[in-house]
C-alpha cells in the first residue's frame, strides 16, 4: 500500500496509522524500534529484566514463582510499568480534541519527560545496583516509556507494527515471506519488508544500549532525542479544527 498524506482526524481512530501521525513513517518505525532494543539492552544489563519485551519478564515471573529467578519481582514491576505507560498513552490519546495538541504529540511528550524521570532517578539509584527495590523502581519507569511508545502508532501503510517487542514482526516476516513466494508480490512485500526493517532497527538499538553503558547518561540521552526527533516530525501538530458545513467549497455540478 503507497503511503499517502491523509490529514488526521479529530479523535483517537484518525491517529492509528504513522503515515496520518508522521511526515516519515518508515523514519519513525525505525526510530521507535531502535528506542525499544536500546533501552531493552541497557535494562537487561542493569536491572536484570525486559523494559520492553514482556514475553520476556512473564517468563521470569514464572521462573521466580518456580525457584529460578530471585528478581522476578523486579520483572513483574516492569510489566506493571508498561500496563501504566499504555493506559496514559491511550488516555492521552482519547482526550484529543481540535485545536489542542495531537494524540502523537502528547504521547511523544509525556514519553520524554517519562525518560528524563527515568534518568534521574537511575542517576541517584547508581542504576539500582545495590537493591532490588531500586531495580524494580527504575523498571517501572523505564517500562513506563515504552509503554507509552507503544501506543504511538499500531500501524505503518496498513501493517500492523509492534516496536517494542518482536515476536509480532518475526511472524509478520514469516507471512510475508511465504505470500512473497507465492507471487503475490504485491500484497506482501511490504509486510515482509518492513518485519525486516523492524528487526534489524530493533537489532541495531541492542548494539548501541551496549555499546552506550559507559559513559552511563549517554543511553538516556539517545533514547530522549529519538523522541525529540519523533516529536519535530509529526504531521499535525495540533488536531486540526472540522470545517463546518457553511464553509466547505460548493460541490462541483453533476
Amino acid at each position: 500500500m503507497p503511503f499517502g498524506s491523509r490529514r488526521p482526524v479529530p479523535g483517537s481512530r484518525g491517529w492509528r496509522d504513522a503515515r496520518t501521525e508522521f511526515r516519515f513513517p518508515v523514519a519513525a518505525l525505525v526510530l521507535a524500534s531502535v528506542v525499544g532494543g536500546l533501552v531493552d539492552a541497557y535494562a537487561l544489563i542493569r536491572y536484570r529484566v525486559f523494559v520492553a519485551n514482556q514475553s520476556g519478564n512473564v517468563v521470569h515471573v514464572g521462573m521466580g514463582l518456580g525457584g529460578e529467578f530471585a528478581d522476578w519481582p523486579v520483572a513483574a514491576a516492569s510489566i506493571g510499568g508498561v500496563l501504566i505507560g499504555a493506559a496514559l498513552g491511550t488516555v492521552l490519546r482519547w482526550r484529543a480534541r481540535p485545536g489542542r495538541i495531537s494524540p502523537p504529540a502528547r504521547q511523544l511528550t509525556a514519553a520524554l519527560l517519562a525518560v528524563a524521570t527515568w534518568a534521574l532517578t537511575d542517576a541517584l539509584l547508581d542504576a539500582g545496583a545495590h537493591d532490588a527495590g531500586d531495580r524494580a523502581l527504575l523498571a517501572v519507569l523505564g517500562a513506563a516509556v515504552t509503554g507509552l511508545l507503544a501506543v504511538v502508532f499500531f500501524r505503518v501503510a496498513g501493517v500492523t507494527v509492534v516496536t517494542t517487542y518482536q515476536s509480532t514482526t518475526v511472524v509478520d516476516l514469516a507471512k510475508g515471506l511465504v505470500g512473497w513466494l507465492h507471487r503475490r508480490a504485491g500484497r506482501w512485500a511490504w509486510p515482509w519488508v518492513s518485519a525486516v526493517i523492524g528487526l534489524a532497527s530493533y537489532a541495531a538499538g541492542g548494539w548501541l544500549g551496549t555499546r552506550l553503558l559507559r559513559p552511563q547518561p549517554a543511553t538516556f540521552v539517545l533514547t530522549a532525542g529519538i523522541i525529540v526527533v519523533l516529536l519535530l516530525t509529526v504531521r499535525a501538530y495540533r488536531v486540526p479544527a472540522p470545517v463546518s458545513p457553511s464553509r466547505r467549497p460548493p460541490s462541483a455540478p453533476r
